[in-house]
């Protein structure tokens, strides 16, 4: 049995270069800029910064380990931004987008695999584009599981997970994976193109709206402000199903695999190769940021 369901939902919306952020300067390692490519384009615009305490005091930040903290550094006092959130859960718990919604107004893409997930995520986070699938480079039937026997529920796709991974958080999944659940994946270019365009092109045409951000058609670039990954190892699949000539990010933040050193520096020189330096290793993620950071984001932070 085959289980497919995407869903989708938005409501009415040469030494050292140093990249600034509205709370820090931060250097990175000089790289080659192709100035023959169009320069993103973000959407976001200045807004009133929040303080910490308020934002504590407000309850709305939802990381698991501060990570929506650390993007604050790079984007508080900016509104209107966007965002793609993979392994969603059900919105809140272990947002790290959750904060950039309530507090500074953005919206986004947020995709989750997990069924009962997926359906408190509609709930909690309409104003987004919602979508319920596994992600891969390429569309195919895989196997998603989440195992029963552990207190903390670890759900992912058996394909890849390293058998260490499968030992330690689904002991209960069998060897012929007859207890997994067969499901829909699909790379992430196509449900940018097939969901997020088409419900921005809505919401754009519905407002008149005048964003900066380009998705007339599936041919035209789009950038988002941040990409936070957390998929259980699939953090590859992820980046190669991503046409890197017509999506950008501006910060991308994916968790490390604690059981697969091998695949941690593929996907550090994958980024690397795509334009994105590597910055660092904080709070179970790593850290990359586009090479022209400094000027796609000018308008907002040299203000």
């Amino acid at each position: 049995m085959v289980i497919a369901i995407v869903v989708f939902t938005l409501n009415n919306n040469r030494n050292n270069t140093y990249l600034r952020s509205p709370e820090t300067i931060v250097p990175v390692a000089t790289a080659t800029v192709d100035i023959s490519r169009p320069l993103p384009i973000t959407s976001v615009q200045t807004c009133p910064r929040k303080s910490l305490p308020q934002i504590r005091q407000l309850k709305i930040n939802k990381s698991q380990s501060g990570e929506d903290f650390v993007l604050l550094r790079w984007f508080n006092g900016l509104c209107q931004g966007t965002f793609i959130e993979l392994g969603a859960l059900d919105g809140i718990k272990f947002s790290n987008s959750y904060l950039f919604e309530f507090a500074l107004q953005w919206q986004g893409l947020l995709v989750e695999i997990t069924p009962p997930s997926f359906a408190a995520l509609q709930k909690n986070r309409p104003n987004n584009v919602l979508v319920h699938a596994g992600v891969c480079e390429q569309r195919q039937t895989i196997h998603y599981y989440n195992s029963t026997a552990n207190k903390t529920a670890v759900p992912g796709i058996v394909e890849f997970a390293s058998p260490q991974f499968r030992q330690r958080w689904w002991p209960d999944l069998k060897a012929d994976w007859s207890n997994s659940v067969e499901m829909e994946c699909i790379p992430l270019q196509e449900i940018i193109e097939e969901h997020y365009v088409p419900a921005i092109k809505r919401k754009q045409h519905i407002h008149n709206s005048t964003s900066r951000v380009a998705t007339t058609t599936t041919n035209e670039a789009v950038h988002f402000d941040f990409l936070s990954l957390d998929v259980e190892g699939a953090e590859d699949q992820v980046l190669r199903s991503i046409d890197f000539d017509k999506v950008s990010f501006g910060i991308v933040l994916l968790e490390a695999d604690d059981y697969n050193e091998l695949k941690n520096l593929a996907v550090r020189v994958f980024l690397e190769s795509k334009g994105y330096l590597f910055l660092k290793s904080e709070q179970r993620s790593y850290w990359f940021v586009h090479k022209q950071f400094d000027q796609i984001y000018r308008h907002v932070l040299h203000q």
